[in-house]
């Protein structure tokens, strides 16, 4: 079930990641460039959590690029033709990279990225073969990416009042 309020967006089940968006401006653009001008997004895993909030930048992009990546989550088996648990990591990281060029919400995460911190190149490769968002919340960075401009993701990513909190709803 979804619920949306005013400035939340959120999700009820038996995981309960949300984000909200702050509208005062407070932004902190802490996701720097290497010497070269890239961007590694690598992801992580993002299970139920335990009511933690984050405020930086870097894991709000890592999970919304997680989101937009892996899309509803590697438990869907329409979404691949191979085993992400038996991969190679080539196989893996070839996986991934064709993922990011074929969505448009991660050409647009990426775009924003590179556009607020004069970035060459972001690359969104996982550093890990498990990286997921679990089931019942892994929709909701693709759900926001496509439901928000790119001064609400702008916004969501590089705004400090703004939050992922990860938790249980139980």
């Amino acid at each position: 079930m979804k619920k949306i309020r005013t400035n939340v967006f959120e999700t009820n089940s038996s995981s309960c990641h949300s984000l909200v968006v702050a509208e005062t401006p407070n932004f902190n653009y802490t996701i720097i460039p290497d010497k070269d001008g890239l961007i590694t997004l690598d992801g992580d895993s993002y299970g139920g959590g335990d009511g933690k909030e984050y405020t930086d930048a870097l894991t709000k992009a890592n999970y919304v690029a997680t989101s937009v990546v892996m899309g509803r989550g590697y438990h869907d088996e329409s979404e691949t033709e191979f085993d992400p648990d038996l991969a190679t990591k080539e196989q893996l990281e070839d996986f991934y990279i064709a993922r990011a060029h074929d969505s448009e919400n991660a050409r647009r995460l990426v775009n924003i990225i590179k556009k607020h911190t004069k970035a060459k190149c972001v690359h969104l490769i996982p550093k890990k073969y498990n990286v997921y968002i679990d089931h019942d919340s892994a929709g909701l960075g693709i759900d926001f990416m496509r439901d928000h401009t790119d001064e609400e993701v702008k916004n969501l990513l590089f705004n400090s009042e703004s939050v992922l909190t990860l938790d249980y709803n139980g």
